[in-house]
């Protein structure tokens, strides 16, 4: 890709009241020339950070607002705007994330952009931590969003689950036999309870090929990228879900960058929700020759074929089992401590850019 010299959007900071203070923070990207008046409203992608971040990492460690403009100028369709929001101060208790996002942010967004209110025009993604947030988001509230992207990593503890069954995530760590862990993860995996929201949304997975989130890699089955990405596969209809797979990259902004690139560029607006008018029914000709009444016009007739039904069976092996044929590289923390230690600059530069 050449380096970008086209129009770019904007963004702002903007406190709003949330359910902790009147005073927290989103960071907004608007398009180049966003109109607060056209007639179409904007669709909008949310987005959550990892563990440590606020509402200024999506834009100063991945650049998903660098991102977006490359996007819409390869296609312009996929224009949207981007709300990132700060959840360290909720210490990712998702169930007040959710009441917050859902309660708080849209409702802000929606009063003061241009946006629209059909779930189908709105996104929520995260990575790490995010990705955790991203998961219950997507158990809890399906109805209010139409796609969802989930990467490096899940908790699969963030789903909803049969009444009688106690989910136990102590039995999905590594410090526990790995046979009865994997053992215990299909029966989480049979006890799941989906919505149909979730079944009718879009859900999209990726992860880095070194990423410390990837179960090939050492991470624990209860949040591994495997782990969601086999449940979807197994569970969710096949239309409404999108694997990314491994891309190349740790636990880090640099695999970040390229789930989001995908995610907004390919994934989102993707499902055609416009119902297919039906074909209108022809009425059969009829003879009109009343000397062969019996007769009427040539009709070719498709011959059965001699076939038998496919034996060919859907591949259910779990890749979680198998490492998804990924090298169990170790060393992949190290580029994610970095991109930490970047963090802690863009936290400290947070209300001056705020200010700004």
């Amino acid at each position: 890709m050449n380096p970008y010299d086209g129009k770019r959007g904007t963004v702002q900071y903007v406190e709003y009241a949330g359910t902790i203070s009147e005073h927290q923070d989103l960071g907004i990207y608007l398009p180049a020339g966003y109109d607060a008046d056209c007639e179409e409203p904007y669709r909008v992608i949310y987005l959550t950070h990892g563990m440590g971040g606020n509402e200024t990492y999506w834009f100063t460690q991945p650049q998903a607002s660098n991102i977006m403009d490359h996007i819409v100028a390869e296609d312009p369709g996929q224009e949207a705007i981007i709300v990132a929001m700060d959840n360290t101060l909720y210490n990712w208790d998702y169930y007040q994330i959710g009441l917050n996002v859902t309660e708080r942010i849209i409702p802000y967004i929606e009063a003061h952009y241009n946006v629209s209110t059909d779930p189908q025009d709105r996104a929520f993604a995260g990575f790490s931590m995010g990705a955790m947030t991203s998961t219950y988001m997507a158990f809890h509230y399906a109805d209010e969003f139409g796609y969802f992207g989930i990467f490096s990593g899940t908790n699969i503890g963030n789903a909803t689950f049969a009444e009688d069954f106690a989910y136990d995530g102590s039995l999905l760590q590594n410090r526990v036999d790995q046979t009865i862990a994997l053992a215990y993860l299909q029966e989480v995996y049979e006890n799941i309870v989906p919505s149909e929201d979730l079944l009718n949304a879009v859900v999209f997975t990726m992860a880095g090929n070194v990423d410390t989130a990837v179960y090939a890699n050492g991470f624990a089955p209860y949040g591994a990228y495997e782990t969601i990405r086999d449940w979807c596969q197994e569970y969710m209809p096949e239309e409404n879900f999108i694997d990314g797979g491994l891309v190349p990259g740790s636990h880090d902004i640099y695999t970040w960058a390229q789930c989001f690139h995908t995610f907004a560029g390919e994934v989102c607006w993707s499902k055609n929700t416009t119902p297919e008018e039906p074909e209108t029914p022809v009425d059969p000709e009829i003879p009109t020759d009343p000397e062969q009444p019996g007769e009427g016009p040539d009709v070719d007739v498709d011959t059965p074929q001699d076939t038998q039904p496919s034996t060919d069976q859907p591949d259910t092996t779990s890749p979680v089992q198998t490492g998804d044929q990924a090298q169990p590289l170790w060393y992949a923390a190290g580029a994610g401590l970095a991109a930490t230690a970047l963090l802690g600059f863009a936290i400290k530069k947070k209300k001056s850019l705020i200010s700004k």
